[in-house]
């Protein structure tokens, strides 16, 4: 038979009578950080007005693509409401598959509506690395928080903004859409 389970069963209980008896420990001053209200979630970034006219002679057919809004598998159609929060990831490399240095991500419903929002490179695409045998795409995944705060109704492309050493590539995700409704 095994002593384990009686070693334990003893400990436990020693541990209960050394505690019994014994005030409760003080109560220590609250400090100012315990005072201090929680930190809110700071805000998305909202809309920039982008010129989709600085896109032309500067697109190229790179890997550009959206894996997930909000956290879910991106569907061809997203629907979103003016103003709401999306949160939008993917991976994105220029033609030979080397990781842009900085992206952003474009709504492009026609030429003269456009926004732009920032985006940080560099969450794991490991899975993207693998499937195409490509070890420096393992940073190339990219998130964005969005607000879609000042973005006219419409359905959207999705581009990516690409800067390596100092030139702008845009890519446009081939899939996925962005439908803003009122």
């Amino acid at each position: 038979m095994s002593t384990k389970p009686i070693l334990v069963a003893a400990l436990c209980a020693s541990l209960l009578v050394a505690s019994c008896g014994k005030a409760p420990p003080s109560p220590q001053p609250e400090t100012a950080e315990a005072r201090a209200p929680a930190k809110e979630t700071p805000p998305a970034p909202s809309a920039t007005t982008f010129d989709a006219s600085r896109m032309t002679g500067h697109v190229t057919q790179s890997a550009c693509f959206v894996t997930a809004f909000n956290g879910d598998p991106a569907p061809d159609l997203f629907h979103a409401a003016a103003g709401d929060r999306v949160g939008v990831s993917g991976w994105t490399a220029d033609s030979d598959f080397n990781v842009p240095e900085q992206v952003s991500l474009i709504l492009r419903r026609d030429p003269a509506t456009a926004y732009e929002f920032r985006a940080t490179l560099g969450p794991d695409a490991a899975r993207a690395a693998e499937v195409l045998g490509k070890p420096q795409l393992a940073n190339a995944g990219y998130t964005s928080e969005i607000a879609l705060t000042g973005v006219q109704p419409g359905t959207y492309e999705i581009w990516i903004s690409q800067l390596t050493g100092g030139t702008t590539k845009y890519c446009v995700v081939d899939k996925q859409r962005l439908l803003v409704g009122p």
